[in-house]
């Protein structure tokens, strides 16, 4: 606007006074300005609300700056004509945009400050909203058609306008609006003299019910009430309230009774509660259990609810009572809530956990933060306080891979790990909706203990079983060494004697020549292999012996037998006889056959050496006896190794085919530990076959992992246990036979220490089991990690 302002408003009529704090809470939109320049003093809440301006960002600009200028001056004009100004505006919003409105002038009294022009805008996109504003606004003293009221803070009423004194009597000055209307609650008038929001409250005075609204301006020593009248909307309340209390289709029990208690009317869920088809005219007291006199009375003469709970027909119930003034009778409403208390059963019982559980018991967020630990938590942590701590960094074994499986599978997992030198299971269980998760731990410290004492007695088993298996392959050459030795030390002697024979009538040189000759052909007689049939022996040996008979050196029955198994007949003796003649063939013979059984004994004394020799290699490839723990492991070796340890459990039975790739490379491992699986694998496979079948052992290197296969023709393994083959204690063979711990340690030994995996294949007439191992291990055994299901398990 241009040029100094006038006071153009000085003719329109004083209106009532108004405090500063009323009008910024005006459910209308409402701008405060000066009639001397049109400055801003306030805008209201509903202003700020529709146009983004707050008080203090327009406070002392002028009017003008909001509005489109002629709006604004044809404003001032209308209301400088008299009486008040009705024009349509622009308003500028905050974001820049043009807001159109209706805006009306009038004159007040504002905190005692008459030079004060109040601007209310009605935005002309709603005509419903104006109108209910503009009959909000109305109600300022005589305009408004409800009563309106200024109270002191004791209830006195000060002023009152027309309508409030026409619906609440003439003389309501000096009065206390308590005692006029008493309706109205105490709890209201204690509300008001707090200040704040508004209190509305229904109230009724003779016929008619009135809505007040009860405010107190901030720091002022008055109340203001506003009512509206509202005795047709309670009628229409009060018949919808009375239909919906007796739908005939409520699943819900619902019955109005007498003062005594007596059923008037009952829907058919009520009737149908009890089986009966009609329970109007019988007393609800005699009907109803856990409803006692005591709380009957309670329900007659309270003005709220009374609730209590009762079981009809194995089920559970919920009935609340309500009294109706009206016709002094009681309202029943019934709900079943079986489910309900089986839940907070549940809750109960699961409430019970915390300090009675002997295990650690946390409830996390989704972060992983404690919000809850009882009292073994917080002694396991040695914390007297675990609220707002970190999950994770308490427990090592719970890195972030593992937590997100927590948070994101939905499903429970199971962590392993050591805490305060003592052994703990860790079972996360995610809670409703996946908002927090709840944590119970087990001591298993003595189950594992016992478990370590049973492995150790598993493996002393085996070593026993393996140790009782190698006595046995070592006993075998051992004392096949021991006899030939024995029996060589006679064949020497009579070696000697035959030797003393041949050298008679003959010279050194000759003797020394003869020797040599007949020695080649003695080793040659020892290593030969007699393929003759039994009877083709022993006609040999009696046509030799007959041959022998006679002749000088040594008795033709003993050396005839030796002849034949080194592979002399008749006419190699003949030729023998002519190279040496007739009368000197029998000590050559004699000689030739003392010579072949020294050969022969000396070469069962090499094979039963070499056997134990072997053995004991073996052995010692084995256990890897003085080898680090860790090191590159043949794996090839380790199981030709474990065949030759096993050799005795075998059996005649049972063939083993080996199909191991060459150069299969080595892999980082614990060798010893290795070797302990191919044994208990091979021993499962021996026991499945029952003594007789075949077992295949095959070797792969495929995608960067060695790979070992075991599998035996056996009848296999039932389809529902397989999962839990790899279980602890768990075994299906009879008692005393196994203790179900041989494929657990398997298990542990690929997938814990060696980060590999192991899997069962398995129908009737086959069963496989496959390992497959990395070349590098990643790091050390430390906390173990379950879930569902785990890493190699069958199913893989």
């Amino acid at each position: 606007m241009s040029g100094q302002p006038t006071r153009l408003a000085y003719g329109l009529p004083q209106r009532g006074p108004l405090p500063e704090s009323v009008v910024e809470r005006l459910p209308v939109r409402v701008m405060v300005s000066t009639i001397s320049d049109d400055r801003i003093i306030l805008v209201s809440r509903e202003f700020t609300a529709a146009y983004g301006h707050e008080t203090h960002s327009v406070s002392g600009r002028a009017a003008a700056h909001l509005h489109v200028e002629s709006d604004r001056e044809n404003t001032l004009g209308a209301a400088a004509a008299g009486g008040d100004a009705s024009v349509e505006v622009r308003i500028l919003s905050s974001d820049g945009r043009w807001c159109r409105a209706k805006a009306q002038v009038s004159r007040f009294l504002l905190d005692g400050k008459d030079d004060v022009l109040l601007t209310t805008f009605h935005d002309l996109g709603d005509r419903k909203e104006v109108e209910a504003r503009v009959a909000e606004l109305a109600r300022i003293p005589d305009l408004n058609p409800g009563p309106v009221l200024r109270l002191d803070l004791d209830g006195t009423i000060r002023m009152c306008n027309k309508a409030a004194a026409a619906t609440l009597g003439a003389d309501l000055v000096g009065r206390c609006l308590w005692d006029v209307c008493p309706d109205l609650t105490e709890d209201a008038r204690g509300r008001v003299l707090e200040g704040g929001d508004p209190v509305v409250e229904d109230a009724s005075v003779g016929e008619t019910w009135l809505r007040w609204t009860l405010t107190r301006p901030a720091d002022a020593d008055q109340v203001f009430a506003f009512g509206t009248d509202v005795t047709s909307q309670k009628l229409v309340e009060r018949e919808l309230e009375e239909r919906a209390r007796f739908p005939a289709m409520n699943p819900g029990a619902v019955a109005r009774l007498s003062d005594d208690g007596t059923v008037i009317r009952a829907n058919p869920a009520a009737s149908g509660l009890f089986e009966l088809e009609d329970i109007r005219g019988l007393c609800w007291l005699d009907l109803s259990p856990g409803l006692d006199e005591a709380t009957w009375e309670r329900a007659r003469s309270h003005g709220g609810v009374v609730q209590y709970e009762a079981a009809i027909g194995g089920r559970d119930y919920s009935f609340v009572l309500r009294h109706e003034p009206v016709g002094d009778q009681v309202f029943v409403y019934g709900s079943d809530i079986t489910e309900l208390k089986a839940a907070e059963r549940a809750l109960a019982e699961l409430a019970r956990f915390p300090d009675m559980n002997p295990g650690p018991v946390c409830r996390l967020d989704r972060s992983g933060r404690i919000l809850l630990a009882n009292r073994a938590a917080r002694a396991l942590f040695q914390c007297e306080v675990l609220d707002g701590r970190s999950w994770l960094e308490l427990v090592p074994d719970v890195d972030g891979d593992v937590w997100n499986q927590v948070v994101s599978g939905g499903e429970e997992l199971t962590v392993e790990t050591t805490l305060g030198g003592r052994h703990y299971v860790l079972t996360h269980a995610p809670g409703p909706e996946g908002m927090f998760v709840f944590v119970y731990g087990s001591d298993v410290t003595r189950q594992k203990e016992a478990e370590r004492a049973l492995m150790q007695s598993e493996k002393m088993a085996t070593l026993g079983t393996l140790a009782a298996g190698v006595t046995h392959e070592l006993n075998n050459p051992a004392a096949a060494a021991r006899r030939a030795a024995q029996q060589l030390e006679e064949s020497l002697s009579a070696l000697r004697g035959a030797g003393e024979s041949l050298a008679e009538g003959r010279t050194h040189l000759d003797v020394a020549q003869l020797v040599a000759e007949l020695d080649v052909r003695a080793r040659a007689a020892a290593a030969h292999r007699c393929e003759l049939t039994s009877m083709e022996r022993g006609d040999l040996e009696s046509v030799i012996e007959d041959w022998l008979d006679g002749r000088q050196g040594g008795p033709a029955w003993e050396i005839a037998p030796i002849l034949v198994e080194g592979g002399f007949d008749i006419q190699s003796l003949e030729e023998l006889a002519h190279r040496v003649g007739v009368d000197r063939v029998g000590s050559v013979a004699g000689w030739l056959a003392r010579a072949q059984q020294v050969y022969q004994l000396l070469g069962e004394i090499q094979q039963g050496t070499a056997r134990v020799i072997e053995i004991v290699a073996a052995m010692k490839s084995y256990s890897y006896l003085g080898q680090a723990p860790i090191q590159d492991v043949d794996v090839n070796e380790g199981i030709r190794s474990t065949l030759v340890v096993l050799r005795s459990r075998l059996g005649e039975g049972i063939t083993v085919h080996t199909e191991l790739t060459p150069d299969l490379p080595r892999i980082e491992a614990f060798g010893g530990e290795l070797n302990q699986v191919w044994t208990n694998l091979v021993d499962n496979a021996v026991d499945a076959t029952a003594g007789t079948g075949s077992i295949w052992i095959r070797t792969n290197f495929e995608n960067g992992l060695v790979v070992v296969e075991v599998e035996d023709d056996g009848p296999g393994i039932a389809s529902e246990i397989q999962s839990r083959v790899f279980d602890a204690f768990f075994t299906t063979k009879p008692p005393g036979m196994g203790t179900g711990l041989g494929l657990n340690s398997a298990y542990k030994v690929v997938v814990d220490q060696h980060q590999g995996a192991i899997r069962l294949d398995s129908r009737p007439g086959k069963t496989r089991f496959r390992v497959e191992l990395p070349l590098r291990r990643t790091h050390s055994e430390a906390g173990s990690r379950t879930g569902s299901p785990g890493p190699g398990r069958p199913g893989d």
